[in-house]
């Protein structure tokens, strides 16, 4: 449809609105591309101008629209409505707003104007436009378009190209894929019902230029958390479904049973109680403050990668404890409690560190303690060591301690240090007093001298035969 300005000159197809549509008495479904959105809250909404706080109620947009596919898009609708996918009411909502157009795919020029540009290659959402009493003045998207250059993501049977394009839709088993992607994020459902999460795309940007399709990545997003209410429950779980008794719903456990049911059941009306829930299967159970992880095999790897340590660190605040268990046996632990460290084995035995202490207690009582600067060690069958060392001053090869031998010994050796100390202090006192001149007690020097060779050869007998006891065992 051709229009002319008062001047006579013809106006752009670009230029044209849907008045002048409406003068001809035409309302046909349009499609074309979206080039703005305006939220509810844009000063530009409809909605909005109406509220003195500029909150509007609904989102809109402005599509650039044609009646007739494969023909340019000549007809500018504004105040397009973007009705919600879902049922939106004051509570339950849904918001999924659609992408206007900013630049080019294929990276040429963007003109705001949108003077001799390729439409096809605008990057913005291709809709369907409708009118409610069929009156232009109240255009809606009733429903979406593909866009024209996507020759990527096309539903197709996988039988083009040579059998390379992809292959949504099985057409023997009637069965085709789910596939949603936003923001780079992807959610895919395959023919056979599993789930593809996949944001290892997410925040990117695609480009579109010679047949090529290029995405580029950012460093940024991507992340996933799912926030529970606080006397919520979530579980992974591989345990049987029951298919004849009421459904398990959850926050069920083994001994209480809950039922839910809103849950599909093959087998309505449902009746009778429901059966105690199976736990044998693998599972992951979380309530606050509460994680469960029950499995048959349990793989924690730290590995290095590049810049990034390989390492494992445990915080706990008040107690960690690393047991294990086989049936009743009694069980073997490692405890982290109170600041002290507590390893008992499967008999019993038992290593405690607390509180400047260590302690060692095997099955049969033998311990040993160092509390302080103090040890000690008692053992019902007896006490033996052997290896170089040294026992108060004197240095033993292979001596055994804890002997009535050795205790006998060193009483011994105690009475012959009183002695000859007692035999030197008296002749120092007869050089002193009774004999100035020392003849006396230079007669007793040979006599002090052979004391001390016979004490020295004393105490080497001593080493040899404790040595010799210790070799014979």
């Amino acid at each position: 449809m051709t229009q002319f300005s008062p001047d006579g000159t013809v106006v752009p197809s670009a230029q044209l609105t849907a008045e002048e549509w409406e003068k001809a008495k035409k309302t046909p479904i349009f499609y074309g591309v979206i080039l703005t959105v305006k939220p509810s809250d844009n000063q530009s909404n409809y909605t909005a101008q109406n509220s003195a706080a500029f909150r509007g109620y609904r989102h809109e947009c402005t599509v650039l629209a044609s009646d007739y596919v494969g023909k340019d898009p000549d007809i500018l609708i504004p105040n397009v409505i973007i009705p919600p996918g879902r049922h939106s009411g004051i509570d339950n909502f849904e918001e999924d707003l659609p992408r206007g157009c900013s630049s080019m795919i294929d990276e040429s020029k963007f003109r705001d104007d949108l003077v001799g540009i390729d439409y096809s290659k605008l990057d913005g959402e291709w809709c369907m436009v409708a009118f409610i009493g069929g009156r232009l003045e109240n255009p809606f998207i009733i429903g979406w378009w593909p866009h024209p250059s996507n020759i990527f993501d096309l539903a197709t049977s996988g039988e083009g190209d040579k059998g390379k394009s992809l292959t949504q839709f099985d057409p023997k088993k009637n069965k085709s894929r789910f596939i949603r992607r936003i923001n780079g994020t992807t959610v895919v459902v395959n023919k056979e019902g599993s789930v593809y999460l996949d944001t290892s795309e997410s925040n990117s940007s695609v480009k579109i230029k010679d047949g090529k399709h290029t995405r580029t990545l950012v460093d940024k997003g991507g992340h996933l958390q799912i926030d529970l209410s606080k006397t919520a429950q979530f579980e992974l779980n591989w345990n049987e479904k029951e298919h004849k008794n009421p459904r398990l719903g959850a926050g069920s456990t083994s001994s209480s049973p809950i039922t839910d049911a809103d849950l599909p059941h093959p087998d309505q009306p449902v009746s009778g109680k429901p059966k105690e829930r199976e736990t044998s299967r693998t599972f992951i159970r979380g309530k606050e403050y509460e994680l469960l992880v029950k499995t048959s095999n349990f793989n924690i790897w730290c590995a290095t990668e590049g810049d990034e340590k390989g390492e494992l660190l445990v915080l706990v605040d008040d107690s960690a404890t690393l047991s294990q268990r086989t049936g009743d046996d009694p069980t073997a632990f490692v405890q982290v409690k109170g600041g002290g460290v507590t390893l008992q084995a499967k008999d019993g035995s038992i290593v405690t560190i607390k509180d400047d202490q260590i302690a060692l207690a095997s099955k049969s009582g033998a311990q040993v303690s160092l509390i302080g600067g103090q040890v000690s060690i008692t053992a019902p069958g007896g006490i033996s060591a052997s290896a170089p060392m040294t026992v108060g001053p004197l240095a033993v090869d292979g001596v055994m301690l804890g002997t009535s031998y050795v205790a006998s010994q060193k009483t011994l050796f105690a009475t012959w240090d009183a002695f000859l100390n007692g035999l030197t202090a008296y002749v120092g006192a007869i050089k002193t007093i009774a004999d100035p001149t020392g003849a006396a007690t230079g007669l007793l020097t040979p006599l002090i001298g052979a004391l001390v060779t016979a004490k020295a050869a004393h105490e080497a007998l001593q080493v040899k035969y404790v040595s010799q006891q210790m070799k014979s065992q």
